[in-house]
């Protein structure tokens, strides 16, 4: 009897969403093809009917026909804020067989309990690859390291080990690169095939880089570099002089006044050795 219900219940479910797929997202779903990831937008035509939150991620599962082993995480810790106009949005991050897939991302947008619109950027194509590393993480370390060549780095340095702790209020807190296991394409050989790879946070003091840095998980190559860290030039009043051309540093998502431009670098900090405004 509870196996009949079940059927009933994905019967009524395979109707329900192929009902969606026809009537409301017709001609309102765009893709840009780049072989194995698409970058999609998707519009729903509210005025034909309305796709409820609960309902939200079943009905773009079966829009974007994703492929067999992948899933979508939610990973934005804002879920249920609205923004100025009063929209919510929830984000997720891809995973193929549990492990998450680089550069993927998928928006969805909500006017109170209604999906209005979705976009994002996301696997299409099966990725028949290895899940199990053939090196360790320490070895790709080395590998890493060896590609980025810098002479000094920032976790070989007690100060800034130092200053890393007392900003982030974590004792265990250090610039000393950790892996995450990730499929990345292999940009550095311009090719779209995804790999297996070992990814690190690589901050170097000289010269100053810091860089996301992908090392195949099979045999050790970098496959790609992904900037964490750029100088972006901008206007600021001083106080005596009045507008001034500066130097910053984007760093994640702020800017920090790093000026690498001229002799051998020049930071700003406040009174309590903090680089951030958000800090002061």
């Amino acid at each position: 009897m509870k196996t009949k219900k079940n059927r009933f219940k994905l019967i009524i479910l395979t109707i329900y969403l192929s009902f969606f797929s026809t009537f409301i997202f017709s001609q309102n779903i765009e893709f840009v093809d780049n072989e194995k990831i698409k970058t999609v937008f998707i519009k729903v035509d509210t005025t034909k009917a309305k796709i409820k939150k609960n309902d939200a991620l079943a009905v773009i599962y079966s829009k974007l026909k994703l492929p067999k082993d992948t899933e979508l995480k939610l990973f934005n810790k804002q879920k249920g804020e609205k923004d100025k106009l009063g929209y919510t949005h929830e984000k997720y991050k891809q995973y193929y067989k549990g492990i998450p897939v680089e550069f993927s991302d998928l928006r969805l947008h909500f006017w109170g309990e209604d999906l209005i619109s979705s976009n994002g950027n996301v696997l299409v194509s099966t990725l028949n690859l290895k899940t199990k590393p053939n090196i360790t993480e320490e070895k790709a370390i080395q590998y890493a390291l060896e590609f980025i060549n810098a002479e000094k780095y920032m976790w070989e340095i007690d100060s800034e080990e130092e200053r890393l702790k007392k900003k982030k209020d974590d004792n265990s807190a250090t610039y000393y690169p950790k892996a995450e296991l990730v499929f990345c394409p292999d940009i550095l050989n311009l090719s779209s095939e995804y790999k297996l790879a070992y990814k690190f946070e690589i901050y170097a003091k000289n010269p100053l880089s810091r860089d996301h840095v992908y090392v195949d998980a099979l045999n050790g190559s970098v496959v790609c570099i992904n900037p964490i860290m750029v100088s972006v030039s901008g206007s600021a009043s001083t106080r005596y002089s009045g507008a001034r051309t500066i130097e910053t540093t984007q760093n994640g998502s702020v800017f920090v006044l790093h000026d690498n431009s001229r002799g051998g670098g020049i930071e700003t900090y406040d009174l309590n050795n903090y680089d951030s405004f958000k800090c002061c």
